[in-house]
């Protein structure tokens, strides 16, 4: 083979691709195409948006975590995507999000995920709507200190990792978002969501970074505290009031006193220890935190007093010992009042 000949392989290898393969060519190129930006700074893409909340599975108040099973939707228009080659349903079907171009968008503050359903469809005009549902575990922070008391805001966020409003328009659809009404949040009062778009610089090691879009869901819900009433609040106060009846009986009957005022403190002590699994284990008190100290403390207290009037019967201060009860009888119920009032209001 002269050097001529070979020469003239080479050209034919070189060419033919351009000649008999330009359909396949062009194809990846236009796939590589459809994953770039398809607007302009000076008009925005505009991205509609809808969330939808099925349900509010659990709140984890120690770990300060929601898992929620919810739906949202995005649509948005790409005109690359409306000629006759990309609308053709054999080949739109076989399109996946990473294929295209999309916003970008992904939860901020998210710690687990468990994706369920997903769909894209892409219609004649290019018109894109990508569809998903999630049962995803958010990290939101509970301030606790009202607890059992308390209504809090749980937030999950979603920021555009790579558009900012120069480049995406969010565009919130309420008439399509909403919650199911059927769906039950255990322990828990359902109030209202909030949805808010807006856009934020992104803080980065060297310091702001770049301004993204960003999508913030709040959801605002207040305890059922009747389960803590009747297991913790309710409880207690018998404990305490079976303390009380040392101050009805005579401070010459001492082994009576110290009988009762003694199994209300082993009773009041016995039922802290076994609070530890109904109560959040966090770093600073609760409401029912200090419900729980002040009726130890007035527990505590028949006690002691039943050891002074006993003391001061035996001493022959019968009459100062009677009198004490006499107070106590009132100042100990007004004291539990004032607990409670703190507690509950």
């Amino acid at each position: 083979m002269t050097k001529r000949k070979a020469l003239q392989i080479c050209l034919i290898l070189l060419v033919s691709p351009a000649c008999f393969g330009a359909t396949g060519i062009s194809g990846l190129q236009s796939d590589r195409d459809l994953r770039a930006y398809p607007g302009s700074r000076e008009d925005p893409i505009e991205v509609r948006f809808n969330f939808f909340l099925l349900n509010v599975l659990h709140i984890d108040d120690v770990g300060q975590t929601m898992t929620l099973d919810y739906l949202i939707s995005m649509s948005w228009k790409d005109p690359r995507l409306a000629d006759s080659a990309m609308a053709d349903p054999s080949r739109k079907n076989t399109f996946e999000l990473k294929d295209i171009w999309n916003p970008a968008f992904a939860p901020v503050n998210l710690y687990e995920s468990k994706p369920q359903d997903k769909e894209l469809t892409i219609d004649s005009e290019g018109n894109v709507t990508y569809r998903f549902r999630n049962i995803d575990t958010f990290v939101s922070p509970l301030d606790l200190r009202h607890f059992p008391f308390d209504r809090q805001t749980l937030r999950m966020k979603f920021i555009s990792r790579l558009y900012g409003p120069e480049f995406i328009r969010l565009v919130w659809l309420p008439n399509r978002s909403g919650r199911l009404e059927e769906s039950s949040t255990a322990g828990w009062d359902f109030h209202k969501m909030d949805v808010a778009v807006g856009s934020e610089r992104l803080r980065t090691i060297e310091g702001l970074g770049r301004e993204v879009g960003t999508i913030g869901i709040s959801l605002e819900l207040s305890r059922e505290s009747s389960f803590y009433v009747w297991k913790v609040i309710f409880p207690l106060a018998l404990i305490v009031f079976m303390a009380w009846t040392v101050f009805w009986i005579d401070p010459t009957e001492l082994s009576a006193q110290l009988g009762i005022a003694s199994a209300s403190v082993i009773t009041m002590i016995a039922f802290q220890l076994s609070l530890s699994e109904l109560l959040p284990k966090i770093s600073y008190l609760t409401r029912i935190d200090f419900y729980a100290l002040g009726t130890s403390g007035l527990v505590f207290l028949s006690l002691g007093e039943a050891i002074l009037t006993a003391r001061l019967a035996s001493t022959n201060r019968k009459e100062l010992s009677r009198s004490i009860d006499q107070v106590m009888r009132v100042a100990c119920p007004a004291l539990y009042l004032v607990i409670l009032l703190i507690v509950v209001v």
